[in-house]
C-alpha cells in the first residue's frame, strides 16, 4: 500500500457529484499545509480540516494532466519569508471553505529567512477526479507566480504554434488566401475568383428560389415527398391538416409504443398495437389493438387519456386523469361477449329462492317472530340484566341432591360482589357462624370505629379487635420503645451525630471510598481512596455534604507511592525547594556522570521541556534545559566554567531587538541592514564595482595599430606623426612614391580608441 496518497473527502466528493449533476461548478482556490501535530498522518475521508494547519494561501494554479486528463494538479508556492514548521499534510479548500481533498506528504522542514536559511517551495497535490469538467480550473491568467514548469510548457506550446497570430472573426491577424468555394474555414480569406464563382452559382435571395435550375432535384435533396406538391384540405389528393387528422396513428408493428408512454407528456390520438412484453397490456390478449385518445386542458398541463383495446371480439378500456396514474383495465360485456348461465348463477342469487318464506323479488326484512325469538323489548321485560336490577323475591334452597357450595355462587370481576349495609353510621354490623344448634354463634363484624372484631356478642364493641397491617398494635401494647424514642436513644448504623468525643483503642476501619469529612465555612473536605490513589478532595461551594468538585489538589498512587499535585502550589517559606536524589551512569566514553532530574513540563508525550543537573565526576557540572516538540529536540546548557552550549536542528540566539546569532556564525542585525554576510558581500561587491569602473576609465584595455599610411622618398629627413611607428620599408628596386609605410599605435581607454601621444 502506498505510504503517501491524496484522497477526496466525503464533503468534497458530494460537492463534485452535485456539480457534475448540473449544479454550480466547484471552485477550488486554496491549499493549506500542516505539520500533523508531530507525526505523519493518514488521510481520512471524514476529515473537515487538517490535523494542525500551519499555512494557507491561494493556489498558484489548478490544471489537469495533459497525459492523464482525470488527474487534477493543484500547485501552491510558499515564499521564502514563510516557514519555521514541518510539512506533513496538505488540504484543498473551495471558495466556501470546505475541505475538498486531503493528503499526506514526505516530511520536510520549511525554514524561514530569520533562521538563517530560506527557500521558496513549490508543492503539488495530484488528485484523481472522475469529473474534472465540474471543477473551475485556474489558468495562467490567475497564476500568482509563473513556475519553471509553467514557463517551459508555455514556451513549448508557443514553439509548436505559428510565429504570428492568424486572423479570426474577432481579432486582426495574418490570413491565407483561398479560391475554394466549399470550405467551412473561418481563417482563410476568399479571393475575388472564389467570390465570383459563388455569386455565379448562388441562389439569389431576391428570386425567392425561383432561380433554382432543377426544382425537382432540390425537393429530393431536401427529402420532400410528393406531399410537398399537394394542397391541404379534405378532397381526394389533398393533405389533411392537423385538426382533420383524427384517426391516423402508428400502424407499423416495429413502431409499437409502450401503453404508459402513450399517456405521457407526448400523448397522441390515433391507433397502435400493444407489445407482447408490455406490462400494461390489457387482460384480453397478449397483443391488442389500441385506440388512444388524449387531450390537454392547457398547453403545459398533463393530458387526459382514454385507451380502448380490442382483440378477438373482446374489448376493454382504461382512463387517466391529468397528473394522475392510469386506472385499471375494465372489460366491456356485450351481446357477443356476455356471462354464460353457469357464470351468472355463480355470481348472482336466483330470484326463485325464498328466505323464511319470503321471495327475493323485493328486500327481505326478517323480524324476531319470524325466527321464533323475543324481540328486544320483550326480552328486557322478562330477564334480569347483567348490569343489575330489582328482584322482588329471591329464595335459595338446598337439599340432599344439591352440589356442595353451589347453593349460592357469586362470580365476576367486581372488587365487592356482595355488600351488607346498615343505614346508621354509628351502629355495628356482623355476620354469624354456627355449627350445630348447641354451639355458640360467633360473629365477625365491625364496630362503630371501623375496627374488625370477632366474638359471640352482637355488640361488636365488646368483642376482641383483630389487628392487621392497617390496624397495628402500638409499641406500648408490646412493651417496646417506639421509633422516635429508639432513634433518640441509639446511634443508627446508617450514621448520625454524636455530641461527644469518640475514642477507640483499635483501628477505625471504613469500607466506603469517601471518609473523614470535615465541614468548615462554605466547603466540605474529605479523603477518598478508590483503589488507584488516595485523594484529598473538596466539595463545590455551598454543597458541604455533597460530592467532590473537579479539583485534585493532592493524590498518592497506590502502586508507586508517587504524589501528584493537581492544582497551583504556593510556597511562602524563605528556604529553597530541595530536590534530592540522583542517578549515576557511565557514558560511551567511559566518563562517570551523576544526574539529578529537576522539573518536567509536558503537554503531550512528545511535547515537553525538562530541567536537570548533570555532573561529569571529577571534571565539570552543567545545568541543562531540554526542549522537545515532536521529533525535534534542542538543548541549552550552562557549564560551571561559564561555557554556554546550544544544540538542535537550527540553533541560534535571537535578541528582543531583532539581533540574531546563527548556527553557521552569521549575524543578523539592524546595524548590518540584515545578515552580516550579506553586508560584507555587498560592501565587497560595491568595492569591486568601483575599482572596475576606475580601471575601465584609466587603464588601457586593448592595443592596436591603425591602417597603414604610405611615405614618399624625399631624399632627406622624414618625420612621423606623434604616436606612429614604421610598419614597412621598400627594398633596392622601389618606387619612390612608396618608400615606406607607418601606422598609429592606438589604445582602448574608457571605451574610446586613442592614438598614443609622445612624451
Amino acid at each position: 500500500m502506498s505510504k503517501y496518497k491524496a484522497i477526496l473527502t466525503t464533503a468534497g466528493a458530494a460537492k463534485i457529484a452535485a456539480a457534475s449533476a448540473g449544479g454550480k461548478p466547484l471552485k477550488i482556490d486554496r491549499l493549506a499545509v500542516g505539520d500533523g501535530n508531530g507525526k505523519l498522518p493518514t488521510p481520512n475521508p471524514a476529515q473537515t480540516k487538517l490535523i494542525n494547519e500551519r499555512y494557507r494561501a491561494a493556489l498558484n494554479s489548478l490544471t489537469t494532466d495533459k497525459a492523464l486528463p482525470d488527474r487534477l494538479i493543484a500547485e501552491l508556492i510558499i515564499p521564502a519569508s514563510v516557514g519555521g514548521f514541518w510539512l506533513r499534510e496538505m488540504g484543498l479548500y473551495d471558495a466556501d471553505g470546505v475541505l475538498i481533498a486531503v493528503s499526506n506528504m514526505a516530511e520536510s522542514y520549511k525554514p524561514k529567512l530569520e533562521e538563517g536559511s530560506g527557500r521558496t517551495q513549490t508543492l503539488r497535490m495530484v488528485l484523481i477526479v472522475s469529473h474534472t469538467e465540474a471543477i473551475t480550473l485556474i489558468v495562467n491568467g490567475d497564476m500568482v507566480t509563473a513556475t519553471r514548469d509553467f514557463v517551459a510548457a508555455a514556451i513549448d506550446d508557443h514553439a509548436k504554434s505559428r510565429n504570428h497570430p492568424d486572423g479570426t472573426t474577432t481579432a486582426k491577424g495574418f490570413v491565407q488566401l483561398s479560391s475554394v468555394t466549399n470550405s467551412t474555414s473561418e481563417t482563410l480569406a476568399a479571393t475575388p475568383k472564389a467570390v465570383k464563382a459563388v455569386n455565379d452559382a448562388a441562389v439569389k435571395l431576391t428570386q425567392n428560389l425561383a432561380d433554382l435550375p432543377d426544382k425537382a432535384k432540390a425537393r429530393a435533396n431536401l427529402g420532400l415527398k410528393s406531399a410537398a406538391l399537394c394542397e391541404t384540405g379534405e378532397a381526394t389528393g389533398q393533405v389533411l391538416t392537423a385538426n382533420r387528422a383524427f384517426g391516423l396513428g402508428l400502424m407499423q408493428p416495429e413502431r409499437r409504443h409502450k401503453l404508459a408512454d402513450l399517456g405521457g407528456a407526448n400523448a397522441f390520438t390515433g391507433f397502435t398495437w400493444s407489445a407482447v412484453s408490455d406490462p400494461d397490456t390489457p387482460p384480453i390478449a397478449a397483443s391488442a389493438g389500441i385506440i388512444n385518445h388524449a387531450w390537454r386542458p392547457s398547453a403545459t398541463a398533463a393530458p387526459y387519456v382514454l385507451q380502448l383495446a380490442w382483440r378477438q371480439g373482446r374489448a376493454a378500456f382504461r382512463t387517466k386523469d391529468s397528473n394522475m396514474d392510469f386506472l385499471g383495465w375494465s372489460e366491456l360485456l356485450h351481446t357477443g361477449n356476455a356471462y354464460t348461465a353457469a357464470q351468472s348463477d355463480g355470481k348472482y342469487a336466483l330470484r326463485s329462492i325464498k328466505v323464511n318464506g319470503k321471495p327475493l323479488s323485493a328486500d327481505v326484512n326478517l323480524l324476531a317472530g319470524d325466527v321464533n325469538a323475543w324481540n328486544k323489548t320483550e326480552a328486557d321485560a322478562r330477564y334480569l340484566k347483567l348490569s343489575g336490577g330489582t328482584v322482588k323475591s329471591l329464595t335459595v334452597k338446598t337439599d340432599s341432591t344439591s352440589t356442595e357450595n353451589t347453593a349460592m355462587l357469586i362470580t365476576g370481576v367486581e372488587h365487592t360482589p356482595l355488600i351488607l349495609k346498615r343505614s346508621s353510621a354509628t351502629a355495628n354490623l356482623s355476620i354469624g357462624f354456627q355449627l350445630g344448634a348447641s354451639t355458640p354463634l360467633y360473629r365477625l363484624g365491625i364496630d362503630n370505629k371501623s375496627n374488625l372484631c370477632w366474638g359471640t356478642e352482637a355488640n361488636q364493641a365488646v368483642n376482641s379487635i383483630i389487628y392487621h397491617t392497617n390496624n397495628k398494635p402500638s409499641a406500648a401494647d408490646v412493651n417496646a420503645w417506639n421509633k422516635t424514642e429508639a432513634d433518640g436513644r441509639y446511634l443508627m448504623k446508617t450514621g448520625g451525630q454524636l455530641s461527644g468525643i469518640v475514642k477507640t483503642s483499635s483501628e477505625f476501619q471504613s469500607t466506603n471510598q469517601n471518609n473523614y469529612r470535615i465541614i468548615g465555612g462554605n466547603y466540605g473536605t474529605f479523603w477518598r481512596q478508590d483503589g488507584n490513589a488516595l485523594y484529598l478532595l473538596m466539595t463545590n461551594p455551598g454543597d458541604q455534604l455533597g460530592s467532590y468538585s473537579s479539583h485534585r489538589p493532592f493524590a498518592v498512587s497506590m502502586t508507586s507511592g508517587g504524589v501528584t499535585l493537581g492544582t497551583q502550589m504556593t510556597l511562602t517559606d524563605a528556604n529553597f525547594v530541595n530536590k534530592m536524589g540522583f542517578a549515576t551512569y557511565t557514558d560511551g566514553a567511559g566518563k562517570v556522570h551523576r544526574q539529578a532530574n529537576g522539573l518536567r513540563l509536558r503537554v503531550a508525550e512528545t511535547q515537553l521541556a525538562e530541567f536537570y543537573y548533570n555532573e561529569t565526576v571529577g571534571q565539570s557540572a552543567e545545568v541543562s534545559l531540554h526542549n522537545k516538540y515532536g521529533t525535534t529536540d534542542s538543548y541549552f546548557s550552562l557549564r560551571n566554567d561559564g561555557l554556554l552550549s546550544i544544540s538542535g536542528v537550527n540553533p541560534q540566539i535571537n535578541f528582543s531587538g531583532g539581533t540574531v546569532y546563527a548556527n553557521d556564525g552569521n549575524v543578523y542585525g539592524s546595524v548590518w541592514g540584515g545578515y552580516l554576510s550579506n553586508y560584507i558581500a555587498n560592501q565587497v561587491s560595491t568595492l569591486n564595482t568601483n575599482l572596475q569602473a576606475w580601471v575601465y576609465k584609466h587603464f588601457a584595455q586593448a592595443v592596436r595599430l591603425s591602417g597603414r599610411v604610405v611615405v614618399r622618398d624625399t631624399g632627406g629627413h622624414i618625420s612621423l606623426p606623434p604616436g606612429c611607428v614604421y610598419t614597412a620599408m621598400s627594398g633596392s628596386n622601389y618606387d619612390p612614391n612608396i618608400w615606406g609605410a607607418y601606422s598609429a599605435v592606438q589604445v582602448l581607454i574608457n571605451g574610446q580608441w586613442a592614438t598614443v601621444e609622445t612624451v
